[in-house]
């Protein structure tokens, strides 16, 4: 699981939030100390289960990218249209 935390001084000392909830946020004296408490409290999250991760299917065209890359189809098709191409690029001559 990936989670961007932002971290900034504040009064002397450093606030530590997970980005996109800024519920989610420590205030401690070092920046180090900071992250890993906030690092502590998710992790203490994820084992009680209230954290998850969720990876989303991509829609649309997204959904298209790189799937046929490895298709020996496609293949034969890009090879075919690139010689009808090239036959048209000889004949226009």
């Amino acid at each position: 699981m990936t989670i961007s935390i932002r971290v900034i001084p504040t009064n002397g000392q450093f606030t530590a939030t997970v980005v996109g909830d800024p519920e989610l946020r420590v205030v401690r004296p070092t920046r180090e100390a900071a992250v890993a408490a906030l690092q502590k409290d998710i992790q203490e999250m994820v084992n009680r289960g209230e954290l998850l991760t969720y990876d989303l299917e991509p829609q649309g065209l997204m959904a298209l990218f790189g799937k046929y890359r490895d298709d020996p189809t496609l293949e034969e098709i890009c090879r075919q249209a690139y010689a009808a191409r090239d036959a048209e690029k000889e004949a226009a001559k």
